[in-house]
């Protein structure tokens, strides 16, 4: 009795077990795999001679209908003579690699039902020349259009927060993206030799290893955020040369990995709010500048450090070609290695610290290659120095090679708030003195009305005597 107990007990064990099996069924050149279990269904596979395919939105098998809800991993790979494929209202996901190397697929539409794409959906899909993403995608897989070397335009979707690594790795016809700003980082090579992409506007906040690398027709970028960049993202962006701003203090605060991350590496100009920025005065708050924030900025002819600001890092100025003034204010305690490294045309730096500035150095390179002034020729230069502190400033490694050192500076340990008579105000004119605190000017504009010495006006130079 026990045995028979036994095999009838099995027996009804094989019987659920079949009932519930996925069952594989073709129709036309596509492969289904029904689940009875939940009454859906997924594309399978499809014959590689395929040149038309249109997905079905069920499939009635054994007098029960399944709803076609997915496209399964590989589904469509490598079917290489498909050209046009219809996909219905009721898949929602559409998995690794589905259509892999589907070289003659020209264009697609993705329905509103589909959540996420993911890695390499449409991975070397040569052909595909645009495809439409609905707002209900909420992420894109790693190299999802990797290789798609004809797709000339994308637009990704506001739902979209991420553009994973490789995404567009080699879209290089692709010539316009919209990012919306919901997207938060740009991950590793996303956009590795989208080699005809000409201007892009990112508001992320994070930029990946080499994510713009070898973008060779990219001329101009827009960057809305403060933002962290990882090494080499815009590597071999050759004609990079305009690089467009809305807010100075969110660039400053800019984290680079390495020179070659920032988009100023190959001699750009910067563009605040549309105009070039010839004079740079950092903002106010701002008391560090760690690394290569202004390197390489062709725009740049003077800088004003101002009141407050401590620390300037390594490579921060690092060759400003045409920068000829540095205004250092008396609270800058220290310069970078490379800080000021190849300013070819820097002729004066005045520096209202009474005592100087540490002067750092690449411990791994010779001190006069690496020091904050190398290369930029500082005994041709004059530096001027408060009243009192010549002595000091001219024994001291980093500033003693100036050539001519001026004791002309107003003594003093900073300046932290200026008072004015009540009838004074700010007005369109922007006037520092030499220690880099704002100083406001009557209504009318009449600079005569300041007390004699150097000031800075709108960025240039103006002497009251």
């Amino acid at each position: 009795m026990r045995k028979l107990l036994c095999m009838l007990i099995m027996a009804l064990f094989a019987i659920t077990a079949k009932s519930t099996a996925p069952v594989d069924v073709t129709v036309g050149p596509v492969t289904y795999r029904l689940y009875p279990s939940s009454l859906e269904c997924s594309v399978y596979s499809c014959e590689k001679s395929a040149t038309e395919v249109e997905i079905a939105q069920s499939i009635t098998h054994d007098d029960k209908t399944y709803s076609v809800t997915s496209i399964g991993n590989n589904a469509f790979r490598d079917c290489s003579p498909l050209t046009d494929i219809t996909i219905p209202n009721s898949v929602t996901y559409i998995g690794d690699a589905a259509f892999w190397g589907c070289s003659s697929l020209t264009d697609i539409t993705i329905p509103n039902s589909v959540t996420s794409i993911e890695y390499a959906t449409f991975y070397g899909c040569s052909s595909l020349t645009s495809i439409t993403i609905p707002n209900t995608v909420t992420s894109i897989g790693n190299s999802a259009f990797s290789g798609c070397s004809s797709l000339t335009s994308i637009a990704i979707p506001n739902s979209v927060t991420s553009i994973e690594g490789c995404t567009f790795f080699d879209c290089s016809s692709l010539t316009s993206i919209i990012i919306p700003n919901t997207v938060t980082s740009i991950e590793y090579q996303a956009f590795y030799g989208c080699s005809s992409l000409t201007d892009i506007t990112i508001s992320a906040n994070s930029i990946g290893f080499e994510a713009f690398c070898d973008c060779s027709s990219l001329t101009g970028i827009t960057i809305l955020n403060s933002v962290t960049i990882q090494e080499h993202a815009f590597s071999g962006c050759t004609n990079l040369k305009s690089v467009f701003i809305t807010d100075l203090t969110a660039w400053c605060r800019n984290k680079f990995k390495k020179g070659s991350a920032s988009p100023l590496y190959y001699d750009g100009e910067l563009f605040l709010n549309g105009e070039k920025v010839v004079n740079l005065v950092i903002p106010e708050g701002i008391t560090t500048l760690n690394f290569y924030q202004f390197g390489k900025c062709s725009s740049i002819e003077s800088v004003i450090i101002p009141e407050g600001m401590v620390y300037i890092g390594k490579s921060v100025f690092n060759q400003c070609k045409n920068l000829k003034e540095v205004y250092l204010s008396s609270t800058v305690k220290e310069l970078g290695a490379y800080c000021f490294y190849k300013c070819s045309k820097l002729e004066t730096v005045y520096c209202a610290a009474m005592l100087p500035p540490v002067i750092k150095y690449d411990s791994s390179v010779d001190y006069s290659a690496s020091y904050s002034f190398a290369e930029s020729y500082p005994g041709y230069m004059a530096l001027h120095v408060p009243v009192g502190s010549k002595d000091s400033y001219s024994t001291t490694d980093g500033w003693k090679e100036f050539g001519t050192i001026i004791n002309d500076l107003p003594a003093s340990s900073g300046i932290d708030n200026v008072t004015a008579d009540s009838d004074w105000q700010d007005n369109h004119l922007k006037v520092y003195n030499l220690q880099g605190v704002r100083i406001p000017v009557d209504s009318r504009g009449d600079l005569h009305l300041l007390p004699d010495g150097i000031y800075i006006v709108n960025g240039v130079k103006y002497i009251v005597k």
